[in-house]
Order: C-alpha cells, then structure tokens, then sequence
C-alpha cells in the first residue's frame, strides 16, 4: 500500500482513534493523495524537525519492548 491508503490501512489495524480513518475510503483516492502529499510535503514547517529521535522513558519503553 502507498500514500493515503497506507494511512487508511493503518488507521484500521491500530483501532482506537486512529480507526477513524477509516472514512477516509469515501473520498475520491485523488483527493486523497493530493492531501496526503501537501501534509508530507510541509510536515516540517508544520511540526518542526529534530536531529535525533526521542529516547523513550523506561515505563514507555518496557511497554513498547517487554521482551528486554
């Protein structure tokens, strides 16, 4: 899957909130890549860009990694 319907893919398999997007599939695909491109194409003057990723804290990490 690639582009909007990769978003929409993952917003059924996550559930919760995120299964919201999922309503996503009654707009036309067109619309929807073009939306998808103009998020990706401005998500750093919109969000902002760091050099590293954030290190998870030990509660957060042992809930994401419980194996280690």
């Amino acid at each position: 899957y690639s582009s909007s319907e990769a978003v929409i893919r993952a917003g059924q398999r996550l559930g919760g909130v995120s299964s919201l997007l999922v309503t996503g599939w009654v707009v036309p695909r067109f619309i929807r890549d073009w939306a998808y491109f103009a998020v990706a194409r401005n998500r750093y003057s919109w969000f902002g860009r760091t050099d590293m990723c954030a290190m998870p804290d030990p509660g957060v990490r042992k809930r994401l990694y419980p194996q280690l």
